[in-house]
């Protein structure tokens, strides 16, 4: 798995839907950049601001590919011997084509500034971008899940969530330990899933602020790949009947078997 510098995508191969059928519920997907920068005159008690916002999201019912980016390429105001400006971007890249999902996504803020007398700089500032389905299977399957994340500073986050109707949670890891080799961002487990309802859910965010002395950025980006490989068979009544007589048989023989 490879970051691409220049769109901030994480390559993720998707394995083929070979179980099935799924059926979509419910998406809503998104990117979001908004900042705001603001000088305060201590001696008069004057504010002066800007801010900077752009968003797209994908339209309600609208099932087909997602990408879209959210730029805002500077906002920001000077004055009273202060400055406070800020930047960002939020990118994501989305398909739900055939039950298999697929999600890679970047985000990135930034704030700068400088105080004086009497003005003080200040920057809040947020890019983020979510990714919001349901959806059902008809048959218990297996499902591989790919995952990839690079989230190197604490002003980014990265979630995923994978649930059932009832809010049970099947996979929410968006990294894996192992004792060797240590944290590991980019991995791949498999997930039995039963048949029914599910909410598949992720979130990259990125944030920045400048408190009129120190100026904090952050950087993401994350994605995943999550199929369906194959049907797992249902229990069939006669078979688990078998199976209990056969216990019981056991359990007699066990019992009159002299110690």
């Amino acid at each position: 798995m490879t970051i691409l510098a220049a769109t901030g995508a994480l390559m993720l191969s998707q394995a083929p839907a070979h179980a099935g059928p799924v059926q979509l519920l419910s998406q809503h997907r998104y990117v979001s950049v908004t900042g705001t920068a603001s000088i305060l005159d201590f001696g008069h008690g004057e504010l002066i601001s800007d801010t900077g916002h752009d968003a797209y999201s994908a339209a309600a019912g609208d099932f087909g590919p997602f990408d879209a980016a959210a730029i805002v390429s500077a906002f920001g105001v000077s004055g009273y011997e202060a400055n406070a400006s800020g930047s960002g971007a939020a990118a994501q890249t989305s398909s739900l084509d055939g039950g298999a999902f697929g999600f890679t996504a970047a985000t990135e803020m930034y704030a700068a500034g400088s105080s004086g007398v009497p003005g003080r700089g200040s920057v809040t500032a947020l890019a983020t971008t979510g990714f919001e389905v349901g959806f059902s299977i008809a048959a218990p399957s297996r499902w591989r899940l790919e995952m990839s994340s690079a989230v190197p500073d604490s002003n980014s986050q990265f979630s995923f969530r994978l649930a059932d109707v009832a809010g049970t949670v099947i996979w929410d890891q968006t990294y894996l330990y192992d004792p060797v080799l240590g944290t590991q961002y980019d991995y791949v487990t498999l997930l039995d899933l039963a048949a029914g309802e599910y909410a598949l859910t992720a979130y990259l965010s990125s944030y920045a602020s400048f408190d009129g002395d120190v100026a904090y950025s952050g950087q993401g980006r994350a994605g995943f790949a999550l199929a369906p490989l194959v049907e797992l068979p249902e229990p069939h009544a006669a078979a688990l009947l078998a199976l209990g007589l056969a216990g019981l048989q056991r359990l007699r023989v066990a019992r009159a078997t002299p110690a």
